[in-house]
C-alpha cells in the first residue's frame, strides 16, 4: 500500500498494484488496483481508483496446471496412423 500512497501523492498514474482487502466477516480477497490522483483549477485533489477482484485468477495460478489430455491424446492418434501407413508401404 506503500506504492499506492506514493503514487497518490505525486499525481501520478499507476496500473496493477495488488492488494488484499479485508471484510467485516474476516474473509479476505486479492486485487489488483489502477488510478491516479489529479488537481483541479481550485488546487482540490480528486482521486480515482479501479479496483479489480483478482482473487480466483490468483488461485488458479498457484494450482497445479492441467495436464494437455487432448494433445497427447491426438499425438497418440497421429503416430498410430503414421505407424500403420509406413506398414502399408512396405
Amino acid at each position: 500500500m506503500v506504492r499506492l500512497a506514493d503514487s497518490l501523492r505525486a499525481l501520478e498514474k499507476f496500473h496493477g498494484l495488488p492488494a488484499d482487502w479485508v471484510h467485516k466477516d474476516h474473509t479476505s480477497i486479492n486485487v489488483r488496483l489502477s488510478g491516479r490522483a489529479f488537481r483541479d483549477k481550485g488546487n482540490t485533489i480528486f482521486f480515482e481508483l479501479f479496483a479489480e477482484d483478482v482473487t480466483e485468477r490468483r488461485a488458479l495460478g498457484t494450482a497445479a496446471p492441467p495436464r494437455p489430455k487432448m494433445e497427447e491424446a491426438v499425438g497418440r492418434l497421429a503416430g498410430g496412423i503414421a505407424m500403420t501407413f509406413n506398414n502399408l508401404l512396405r
